[in-house]
């Protein structure tokens, strides 16, 4: 039976950095707006002193009184020092913390989706690995040994094998898991590997453990009357039958032909 397990893709990298670059450019966007002119202002008028304070008449007044303990004029100072000192003013300033934020980010999160790729990119080969060590249990499981055209298949063997017995082991996951065989075109098949197709309660099992050329001919899942029977297939059902013959040529092991059939029965 296929399987479709996790197929990595370069999709979720994409989005995750657009979400990323995102990210930054919101960073760097609030950085400019931070930094307003009223934060760049080289003069405060304080409404409750009713003083202008700059850069240099701070300091001049700063230095003229060292003795003065007025400790609301300290706090003011202090505030406007505070707000000039943790902002930058120059804008090439302003965009090498926008640029670096941005940068970080962007490392950050490449790091991260590279790690998380790692780590599924692991658990897919694991799941492969057990994958693939199912497949050759059942695979051993479903063999048979083909037969040559002198030792040729008869229906009441084929019906033995319809995937509802196994006449090599008791147990019924083995059972379930054993060989199913069908014929068409007078080559038998082990389908074993459509088994959610061909075995038991499946939508094709009528064609397991039978001669079912004129079946899928007619693309029947229901059992043909005599009269039905006694018709020969038209040329449109032997043109149908060969799309199935090349599916299960290219699908399916060959383990031998049927005994007694006529090849003018499908030919053109």
């Amino acid at each position: 039976m296929s399987h479709c397990g996790p197929n990595p893709s370069i999709k979720p990298l994409i989005t995750t950095l657009s979400s990323i670059w995102t990210v930054a450019m919101i960073l760097f966007l609030l950085t400019i707006i931070i930094h307003t002119p009223i934060m760049r202002s080289h003069s405060f008028q304080l409404p409750h002193y009713g003083h202008t304070f700059t850069p240099n008449n701070y300091i001049a007044n700063k230095n003229n009184n060292k003795n003065n303990n007025n400790i609301n004029n300290h706090h003011c100072y202090s505030t406007i020092t505070s707000s000039r000192n943790i902002l930058p003013n120059n804008p090439n300033d302003m965009l090498l913390v926008g640029g670096g934020a941005a940068a970080t980010v962007t490392v950050i999160g490449i790091l991260l989706e590279r790690q998380k790729h790692r780590t599924q990119q692991s658990q897919y080969e694991q799941w492969e690995r057990k994958s693939q060590q199912l497949q050759n249990e059942r695979a051993k499981r479903a063999y048979i040994e083909p037969r040559d055209a002198a030792n040729p298949w008869t229906l009441s063997e084929l019906s033995l094998y319809d995937g509802t017995n196994n006449d090599n082991d008791n147990d019924n996951e083995q059972q379930s898991e054993g060989p199913i065989l069908l014929a068409v075109n007078g080559i038998v098949y082990n389908v074993w590997k459509g088994r959610h197709f061909y075995g038991p309660g499946c939508e094709y099992h009528v064609f397991a453990g039978r001669d079912a050329t004129r079946l899928l001919a007619k693309n029947r899942l229901v059992e043909e009357t005599e009269e039905e029977r006694a018709i020969p297939l038209s040329v449109g059902e032997k043109a149908a039958l060969q799309g199935w013959l090349y599916t299960f040529r290219n699908k399916y092991e060959v383990v031998g032909t049927l005994e007694g059939f006529d090849p003018s029965e499908t030919s053109f």
